[in-house]
């Protein structure tokens, strides 16, 4: 294979022609940085296939989570992983570190319960969309004078199929309600009404915070088997990195050069390989 065919990286011949079928999965400023990930790639795979004929892996290809089939290649990629790089369990005390350095993550949502009065809008129609804001604007007048009254008056008003409960929207987390109405719930207090209608694409809110139970601190117990889990795949994903700069290595040595990669992308190597194992290039 000539120069101008292929290039050299961390040992492994990589032809032009598959770099350029290759590029296109690697997102990058420029053209150049998208190249040199495509060619790190593919000498990646090519160091991990290399790898698995000498160790005469053969694999059954399995399905991910999507339904996809692996392909050949990518199914003894998987399994000379899963043989070559392991990663022992964390320790008690570094799952504790991690708990203690980072209070907020391990915390539970904030629960809301809240109603509201829908007045319904369809279409584009900004004259639609004025006439139900007034609508909207008298079902507040209204609400903010008898709050006591607030479920009855959504029983008789409401366009929401929760009007047969008063309005009630139920325990609300983060993530259940359409973001400008859960930005106007969060600056209302219990038993508070909203000061004007909110909009959204439902139509217009009349909204009222029945009560809030904030997120509390999570035991260490409950959150330790999701900690343990997560450094566990670091540790894994940091020794892959390893075993590829090894087998690269090697294939220098085997080729007569001592001289490394350019950028030495470190465990960004390893997570590009295994990324690729599931893309079926």
């Amino acid at each position: 294979m000539s120069r101008e065919a292929a290039i050299v990286v961390g040992g492994v011949e990589v032809p032009e022609a598959l770099i350029a079928q290759e590029i296109s999965n690697h997102p990058a400023p420029s053209i150049e940085q998208a190249r040199k990930l495509a060619a790190h790639a593919l000498a990646i795979r090519a160091l991990l296939l290399n790898r698995a004929s000498e160790l005469e892996i053969e694999a059954t290809p399995l399905f991910d989570d999507e339904g996809r089939e692996e392909t050949v290649d990518e199914a003894r990629i998987r399994v000379l992983l899963e043989q070559e790089v392991r990663a022992d369990p964390p320790s008690e005390a570094e799952c504790r570190r991690v708990y203690d350095a980072r209070p907020d993550d391990f915390r539970s949502s904030a629960m809301t319960e809240a109603s509201h009065i829908l007045v319904a809008v369809t279409g584009e129609d900004e004259a639609l969309w004025e006439a139900a804001r007034l609508t909207a604007e008298a079902h507040l007048t209204l609400a903010r004078a008898r709050p006591q009254a607030f479920a009855e008056l959504s029983g008789r008003v409401s366009d929401c199929p929760s009007s047969k409960s008063g309005g009630a929207l139920g325990q609300l987390v983060e993530g259940d309600l359409a973001p400008e109405v859960e930005q106007a719930l969060d600056r209302l207090e219990p038993g508070e009404i909203s000061e004007a209608p909110v909009r959204s694409r439902f139509g217009w809110h009349v909204l009222k915070v029945d009560r809030r139970v904030e997120g509390a601190r999570l035991p260490f117990e409950h959150v330790r088997p999701w900690i343990e889990r997560a450094l566990q795949e670091r540790a894994w994903r940091a020794g892959a990195a390893r075993y590829v700069a090894a087998l690269g290595e090697a294939a220098r040595e085997e080729g007569g050069s001592d001289q490394p990669d350019d950028d030495r992308p470190g465990e960004r190597r390893a997570a590009v390989a295994w990324r690729l194992a599931w893309r079926g290039q």
